[in-house]
């Protein structure tokens, strides 16, 4: 079977599945669910409620648009709609040799690349407590990219304000220039 290696990322290799109710786990304990490819800078994954896990991992490997943020919407119905309100999701960077650290925020989704006018690597975005209606759904994560004069150390984090049980997620950013491919990855705490 060939492996499939991501171009950003230094610690996993995607795994595909065995069967329909059969997966292999990777060292990490991540399981690998499915991939999906950026279609005019957006990927959805449903059917979440499917799966045993409270916990996943988003892996990307591609290009993000030079302009525009990224973010991430949830479902409670499949991705029929995906939810507008609710949100408190920050983002800060902080450049090379800097004592300043750059903060944007957003409360109509979770934003976790903001326009960075470079290409960010290695991004690694989990999503916890999604499959459960007794803790708030939270993520967090963080990339780096280079801009053509610093490095950018990029950290984000958020929560859903209301207790909800997601079955759906929406990854999206700039239509124009943005491609590759979103892996998501399952597990538990």
């Amino acid at each position: 079977m060939a492996k499939n290696l991501l171009q950003n990322s230094c610690d996993l290799v995607p795994v595909q599945p065995l069967g329909a109710n059969v997966s292999i786990v990777n060292p990490q304990g991540l399981v690998f669910i499915q991939k999906n490819t950026l279609s005019s800078g957006s990927a959805s994954f449903t059917g979440l409620a499917n799966y045993p896990y409270k916990n996943y991992r988003l892996i990307f490997s591609g290009s993000a648009g030079a302009s525009g943020n990224f973010f991430l919407k949830l479902s409670t119905d499949n991705g029929n709609t995906f939810l507008a309100s609710g949100y408190q999701s920050g983002i800060f960077t902080i450049p090379y040799n800097s004592a300043t650290i750059n903060n944007q925020n957003n409360n109509t989704f979770f934003i976790f690349i903001t326009n960075t006018g470079g290409n960010p690597t290695g991004i690694n975005l989990d999503l916890y407590n999604i499959n459960s209606n007794t803790r708030f759904v939270c993520i967090g994560g963080s990339y780096t990219y280079y801009d053509g004069t610093n490095t950018q150390c990029c950290f984000f984090c958020g929560a859903y304000t209301t207790l909800i049980t997601a079955n759906a997620i929406q990854v999206a950013g700039p239509a124009s220039g943005t491609s590759g491919t979103v892996y998501l990855y399952g597990y538990n705490s």
